[in-house]
């Protein structure tokens, strides 16, 4: 095919290239060549081990061999023995020689060797020069001043004198008499006027005493300026109370007379003059040290002549003058690097203490969000009377019920915590099951109340004090609004669950709850092993957008079903609690249930197990209380989430999916 027919009907049209296409086709061109010569080239880095071996004699001869080739014994190993968070370690003392196969012998090693930790001898040398350890003697290091830093402080002094001046102030009635004292005695006390007098400070820092016809300060009558003020003194020639202001103006002395009112007023105006007349002589002793400093400075000038000068001998002085004060800057000097301020941040007592912290927090086992979980009561409105006839009321639940706790996160639409069975029921309602019939919830023993797996450990809980139980720790790994405790809670198999729930909601009558508890007992007998559901409840944990534990939220409780108890199916009625436009569910009345839900804060109870039933360092063997089970939490498979595996678990997790008969 022709090349024109395959073109643009307007390029065809075209006979030339345009001026613009062709400058750009010119640019490319040469861009390309640019790249191309710019290219580097692939250095492949050097072979250690070879340039050490073909340069043996020159790094043997070479005055700093240190910085090319490595030192000897750089690497250390050592031992450390694992720290256990239990009592007792969770492997059993004979299962490294039970075990049959290869994986399964190293797997145990794993959980029962020691830590194999390697240091770097020389690791020191490897950070910046603040952290060499040669530094680490303790150098005592005096406060360096330099001119710039005097300066400042004299200012400031000098800015502390000044607003120290500005707070000598004082105003009130005087007596003004005239600035002369060569009137008669009677002529010269007729001439004292009452004045309102005023002692300030002016903006250029100097004194001024203004004395006004009124309090209101509306016509100045006169002032004395005070920066020109010799001495203040008291004189009783004349008039009492009164005393005069010197000064000294370039000609000769003048006095200013004032009287006060009362004694205690003449001390006070006194004191104040005075002390504004010692500030002024502070002023110009300040004065005079400035000249000095600039004298001083007129003396490194004529230094400099000297040292230009002709004359041998003024030229001897000057370098003999110039030794002698190099030598002083000598005295007492430092080196410069360990001015650097960074040096005192890692001497080697400190690495070493945070090597050895390090070192004691090797693969520790990690948690989430940790929490306590109390049940405190659970209690039905229709209470039965246990008494018997003449004796006094004993009120309790007619029957026993069992409480399952667990966590759910609807978000996920997992559940993410094994269970937690808790007996609520008191001595008496639990004599109700028969023992040959009865079978504790399995808070991690076997059906018969054995506990096969954990014959090592030192503290063997039996099936009455787990069934005890009053508090549980869980973990949370990822807190969110979407995490929510459930409760189940189950009674003995009796019927339907509608007929059972009905004669709770219906009445509060005593009586019948004495009639359901009688009722309850024969059932108890033939049917006590086997449970049906009643009511389950469920809070939100965390709160909607801070994720912070919400402490105040109570349990709502819903009418259990059949065909809605398995876990797909809560998890959706926790989704659609959630959705304010879906709630078809509606709470029941007649069920009380108190749990106390707060945030775990050291000190840690002292009886605390593991979800393996193993003792938690400290843990007192002797307490009479039940002990509290940390619940274990199902971590999300997820990087965020994984941490190290430090302790042997062994435990089989059964997760029925459906059941028909």
């Amino acid at each position: 095919m022709n090349d024109d027919s395959t073109k643009r009907k307007f390029a065809r049209g075209r006979s030339t290239v345009g001026t613009a296409a062709a400058i750009r086709q010119a640019v490319v061109k040469d861009l390309r060549e640019i790249s191309s010569l710019n290219k580097q080239k692939l250095v492949k880095p050097i072979d250690y081990e070879n340039y050490v071996t073909k340069n043996r004699t020159l790094l043997h001869h070479d005055s700093l061999p240190d910085l090319l080739l490595f030192p000897h014994e750089d690497i250390l190993q050592s031992e450390l023995s694992r720290r256990l968070r239990t009592v007792n370690s969770s492997v059993p003392p004979n299962a490294f020689n039970e075990a049959q196969q290869l994986l399964a012998r190293e797997s145990i090693k794993s959980y029962t060797s020691k830590w194999n930790i390697i240091h770097f001898k020389y690791i020191a040398y490897s950070n910046g020069f603040q952290d060499l350890p040669k530094l680490g003697t303790n150098v005592d290091l005096s406060p360096q001043k330099f001119e710039i830093d005097v300066e400042s402080e004299s200012k400031e002094e000098e800015n502390a004198l000044k607003s120290h001046h500005m707070t000598v102030m004082k105003k009130g009635w005087l007596l003004k008499g005239p600035d002369s004292a060569s009137e008669s005695i009677v002529g010269f006390s007729r001439s004292f006027k009452r004045r309102f007098c005023y002692l300030k400070q002016q903006a250029d820092a100097s004194y001024v005493l203004e004395f006004y016809k009124d309090d209101k300060r509306a016509e100045l009558k006169g002032s004395v300026f005070l920066d020109s003020a010799v001495d203040v003194s008291k004189t009783v020639r004349k008039v009492k109370l009164s005393f005069e202001i010197q000064t000294q103006d370039k000609a000769d002395k003048a006095f200013h007379f004032f009287a006060a009112e009362s004694e205690q007023e003449l001390e006070e105006w006194i004191a104040a003059l005075k002390k504004v007349i010692q500030g002024n002589d502070a002023a110009l002793l300040e004065r005079i040290r400035d000249k000095d400093a600039n004298a001083a400075s007129r003396g490194d000038s004529i230094r400099r002549s000297f040292e230009q000068s002709m004359n041998p001998e003024l030229q001897k002085y000057a370098r003999e003058t110039d030794n002698m004060l190099a030598q002083q800057r000598r005295e007492g000097r430092r080196k410069i690097f360990l001015l650097y301020p960074e040096v005192k941040k890692m001497l080697p007592s400190e690495r070493k203490a945070e090597d050895s912290e390090h070192e004691s927090d090797l693969f520790r086992e990690q948690f989430g969000m940790r929490f306590v979980v109390q049940c405190d009561s659970f209690r039905l409105r229709l209470q039965a009377n246990l008494a018997e006839d003449g004796q006094p009321e004993r009120l309790d639940n007619p029957e026993p019920f069992f409480l399952t706790f667990a966590l759910y996160d609807s978000g996920r639409g997992k559940k993410i915590s094994e269970d937690f069975h808790f007996n609520p029921n008191s001595a008496e309602i639990r004599q109700m099951i028969p023992n040959d019939v009865y079978q504790p919830a399995n808070n991690g023993t076997s059906p018969g109340g054995a506990t096969s797996s954990l014959e090592f450990s030192s503290f063997l809980p039996d099936p009455i004090t787990l069934e005890a139980q009053k508090m549980a720790i869980f973990s949370v790994m990822q807190p969110n609004q979407d995490v929510f405790l459930v409760v189940r809670i189950e009674k003995v198999l009796q019927g339907s669950i509608s007929a059972a729930l009905e004669n709770y909601l219906r009445t509060t009558d005593q009586k019948t709850g004495t009639k359901i508890h009688r009722f309850m007992k024969g059932c108890c007998q033939r049917l006590g092993r086997y449970r049906m559901p009643f009511v389950w409840a469920a809070r939100p944990l965390f709160r909607k957008y801070s994720q912070e534990l919400d402490t105040t939220a109570d349990f709502v409780v819903y009418k259990a079903e059949c065909s809605r108890m398995c876990e797909e199916e809560i998890i959706k009625q926790l989704q659609d609690l959630r959705r304010t436009d879906k709630q078809r569910m509606q709470p029941i009345q007649g069920v009380v249930l108190k749990v106390n839900v707060s945030q775990l804060k050291p000190p840690l109870p002292l009886c605390i197990l593991t979800p393996t039933l193993l003792a938690v360092r400290p843990f007192d063997e002797t307490a009479k209380h039940a002990p509290t089970r940390e619940v274990e939490e199902f971590v999300p498979e997820d990087g965020q989430s994984s941490n190290v595996y430090t302790t042997y678990v062994n435990h089989l997790y059964f997760h029925p999916k459906k059941l028909e008969i």
